[in-house]
Order: C-alpha cells, then structure tokens, then sequence
C-alpha cells in the first residue's frame, strides 16, 4: 500500500528537476491532475465533496488537492493511492504554502507566452513582452527566474528567508499579491496586469514539459529577507 503523498515525493524524485522535487514534503499545498488516458468521464461524492475522474471499468483515476478546506480550515488525512501516477498523472503543482505549519515559504508567478494558449486567454504575452519582463525582474536579486512548463513562459519563483505565518490558503495568496507589488515597483513593469497566476498553484512537473526546455532555471534568486508589513490589506482584493 502506498500513500499518496509517499506517491507525490517518488514521483517527482524521478520525474523533474532535482531542486524542484526538493520543494515537496506531505507538509506542502499540492495539486495532482491527470489526463484522460482513454477512460470515460465518471463522477461520485465524498464526504459531501462532489468529484469526477476518469474510468476504464477496472481502475478510476481523478485529481485531487491537499489540504481539504485549504482556503477556511485546513486538513487532510493521507490515505492510499489507488492509481498509478506514473500512467495517470498530468500534471502535479505547488504554491508555496506549508498547510500543517500555516507558513508560506515561497510565492510563485506564472506568466504565460501567446504560443500554445488560447485567444480567449486575457494575459498571454509576446515574445518581446516576456524578454523585457524577464530582463527587469532579473535584476531584483531576490527573484528566481525559470521558463515555464511548455518552456515558452515564465514563472517567477521568491522564496522566504524566514517563513511567514498565514493560517489560510487565502492569506498565501494575498502576500504573494503584497510581494508582487514590491516587484512590480522595483522592475518598472505592471506585473499585475501581465500575471496569469500570483500565489496559486504553480507546475514543478508536467506532461507538456516533456521533450522541452520546460522549467530550466534561467536565473537563481537569493532569499527574500523581509516582505511587506502591509501584506494583509490584500486579502479583500484575494
């Protein structure tokens, strides 16, 4: 028997970059989503949780996130896996946000290039746009800079000299907004209008990077030793 999150960590182990996988323990907020994979679409409840997932008839495989509750009251009981992800999983992502301690660790940014999204896709950026964004934040020597999953993106990754206390999925993401201003003030750029994800789930693996640059580090960042005081006046706009 396997336990889910003992899945997560040997997966990643063999399957992304080393210091990615090294971001992972059962203490961490993380996202698991599979593909089809030639099942049919199945869908069933959980202790008053609605899911759906895919089936052959022998095996059913669906996402799933830990924590439960991430964005009121936290928790999560580590159960068996009942899939393989190594057939099944698609896509398996972090944010930052150690749920067990309520400490954010690290933010992460995802910004994403025209190639590959859709033309309803309010916030894709050009070529052009994503070299002057990365040419500006890579001068702020807090701020790590990868490519992103496809590798034609960015994700901007900070991480925390000291871990801050957030008792919510919900006060994460509401520094992460805090620190992005502070980015934004000190690269010149509108980092808001141009950000596709901020303090939200952000891919340390995923299918599409197979085959690619995806998630190469570009440019390494030390720690960030002190954040903005005023980081929970952003919690109403969260």
């Amino acid at each position: 028997m396997v336990m889910r999150t003992v899945a997560i960590k040997n997966f990643l182990a063999l399957r992304t970059h080393p210091d990615l996988a090294a971001l992972y323990n059962h203490d961490m907020e993380v996202q698991v989503n599979v593909g089809q994979c030639g099942g049919q679409k199945v869908d069933g409840e959980y202790n008053g949780v609605k899911w759906l997932g895919w089936s052959d008839g022998i095996t059913t495989w669906k996402p799933f996130r830990i924590p439960w509750n991430a964005s009121t009251s936290p928790t999560y009981e580590d159960s068996e896996i009942r899939y393989d992800l190594d057939k099944y999983a698609e896509g398996i992502g972090l944010t930052g946000w150690d749920w067990k301690s309520k400490l954010s660790r690290w933010c992460a940014y995802d910004f994403d290039a025209i190639t590959g999204h859709s033309e309803r896709h309010q916030k894709k950026l050009s070529n052009e746009e994503l070299k002057q964004l990365k040419d500006a934040v890579s001068l702020i020597p807090w701020v790590t800079v990868r490519s992103s999953t496809s590798g034609s993106g960015l994700h901007l990754y900070v991480f925390l000299q000291t871990p801050v206390p957030t008792s919510t999925h919900t006060e994460h993401a509401a520094l992460a907004r805090a620190i992005l201003g502070l980015m934004s003030a000190m690269s010149g750029q509108d980092l808001q209008a141009k950000i596709d994800a901020c303090g939200q789930n952000m891919w340390i693996w995923h299918k599409k990077m197979i085959g690619t640059s995806g998630l190469t580090v570009l440019k390494s960042g030390i720690p960030l030793d002190k954040v903005p005081p005023n980081w929970r006046d952003h919690l109403d706009v969260v």
